[in-house]
């Protein structure tokens, strides 16, 4: 094989690389989240539901989601006694549940428990309302860690075989 050949065959396996991990979502601290939900007044907890939702329907096309609308139920569900901000984040969690089942099943995350988490703010327990997006978010790195492993070993067995 030529050189330019060999060049240019790399250049696509660099290429491939960043395009397959561009759709790997974003690792985040789950202490993180919460620190900066808490600081911001729950304006970074609005984000980042916005950006996992993104990111779900970015890297699964079978998951079919709008973040836009699911932000929106989260930031907005208390003026309906929270009943579209639980129903956003049982959502959101069952999303990364099926994500988690189609790619990686030893991952589980519960809807249920995501919204039990989630409803502590409305019984009084802001503070430990903080925890779902801990929680959430540690499968979820989770998970990224685990495909961004798998997409190596893709890419270092296609390096060995040219």
């Amino acid at each position: 094989m030529s050189m330019r050949f060999r060049r240019r065959m790399r250049e696509q396996q660099e290429e491939a690389a960043y395009v397959s991990t561009a759709l790997l979502g974003k690792k985040r601290s789950p202490v993180g989240v919460v620190f900066l939900s808490f600081i911001t007044l729950g304006f970074y907890f609005i984000y980042w539901h916005y950006k996992v939702n993104k990111e779900v329907a970015a890297y699964d096309i079978r998951i079919e989601v709008n973040p836009g609308v699911s932000a929106v139920a989260v930031s907005f569900g208390w003026l309906f006694l929270f009943v579209p901000s639980f129903v956003s984040v049982y959502n959101t969690a069952q999303r990364a549940q099926l994500m988690f089942e189609y790619n990686e099943p030893s991952i589980g995350v519960s809807g249920g428990y995501a919204a039990f988490l989630h409803a502590l703010i409305g019984l009084g327990f802001p503070m430990l309302s903080l925890f779902y997006p801990a929680y959430l978010q540690g499968k979820l790195n989770r998970f990224w860690r685990l495909e961004a492993a798998k997409l190596g070993e893709i890419i270092e067995e296609e390096r060995r075989a040219a």
